[in-house]
Order: structure tokens, then sequence, then C-alpha cells
């Protein structure tokens, strides 16, 4: 079993920050549904956007 790239880690946890926001702030205002369908890509660009800040390259290297 393959572990984890620790460069991957920050990226990793942006990307779950988001997707929790947009669930936590879709329950709240009562539009759970349609804010998760929009946080799910938007949680995929900050994990690229962070990788990318921090590494040069938004993909993980077993992509590249």
């Amino acid at each position: 079993m393959a572990s984890i790239d620790p460069r991957d880690r920050l990226p990793l946890v942006s990307a779950a920050v988001v997707m929790a926001l947009g669930n936590i702030i879709g329950y709240a205002v009562g539009t759970t549904i349609y804010l998760t369908i929009f946080a799910g890509p938007v949680a995929v660009i900050a994990f690229g956007a962070v990788r990318y800040f921090l590494h040069g390259s938004p993909y993980p290297e077993s992509m590249g």
C-alpha cells in the first residue's frame, strides 16, 4: 500500500476544508445539495492552486 506524499498533505487539507465549509454553509443556508455540488470542483481547484503555489505544479508526481 502506498502512502500519501508529504508534499500533497497541505493541498489535501485545503481541499477538505473547502468541502467541509461548503457542507456547513449549505446546511446553515438550507441548500446543502447545491453547495455540495459546487464545492466539489472548487475543492479540486483549491488542491491544484495550493500545490502549484507550494511546489510549482498543480499535479501530483504520479500524474506528471
